[in-house]
């Protein structure tokens, strides 16, 4: 009887512990959110996401909330020294995560505590036009996919912060059963879906419809 009881105690104060935790975590995030973005940093999500502007304002609101965010708790950081990690490479990713992940059950992505940039070595490369993912950066992968026309505009960073949205996989599975691939190519298909979506559209009609479902996408 004894074991059970302190069994039963032990089992609640981790609960209350993890409750607490979680409780100063969302706390934390409403003071995070309850800032006024800096200017300078819109005018980067502005420039990074094409269709911003074709966003409603509470559409806006939400990536300027996330972008926020992600700054405040993830660590970015380059493992070249000659690379100095600045707000427009935070601010830059931070708005191409949120593009994915503000209809998400995990609009933060808490899978990513750690971002590296700068160099060959990093998840992310970056370039004089902006970012591109190591990780994805593999037009023949487009090619056996027949997006030829698309894969000189791949730069892989929407693939890569597919990597941690917690979509769906039995769900994008039953999507690809006439096809050949498997849900592994998930990433590479979000990539075209945000930076080509009529190829996508044209080309893989059911993929385009369910990653329209799964991002809420107009």
């Amino acid at each position: 009887m004894e074991i059970v009881f302190f069994t039963v105690i032990i089992f609640t104060c981790v609960l209350a512990f993890i409750f607490f935790i979680r409780m100063g975590k969302y706390t934390n995030r409403r003071r995070i959110i309850n800032y006024t973005i800096p200017e300078g940093w819109i005018e980067i999500i502005q420039k990074t996401l094409i269709d911003y502007e074709e966003m409603s304002s509470d559409e806006k609101q939400r990536i300027h909330e996330i972008v926020q965010v992600i700054i405040a708790e993830k660590k970015f950081e380059s493992t070249n020294t000659q690379f100095e990690v600045k707000n427009i490479h935070r601010v830059t990713l931070a708005a191409y995560a949120a593009r994915i992940s503000r209809f998400s059950i995990d609009p933060y992505l808490e899978k990513s505590s750690i971002i590296t940039i700068g160099n060959k070595d990093s998840y992310f490369n970056w370039t004089d036009k902006g970012p591109e993912s190591a990780t994805w950066n593999n037009p023949k992968a487009y090619e056996t996919l027949g997006f030829e026309k698309f894969s000189s505009n791949f730069n892989g960073v929407y693939a890569a912060w597919a990597c941690f949205y917690p979509y769906h996989p039995a769900k994008f599975q039953l999507v690809l059963e006439e096809l050949t691939f498997d849900k592994s190519l998930f990433p590479l298909f979000t990539e075209v879906f945000f930076s080509g979506p009529e190829l996508l559209k044209e080309k893989y009609p059911s993929v385009y419809e369910y990653l329209k479902k799964e991002f809420n996408s107009k």
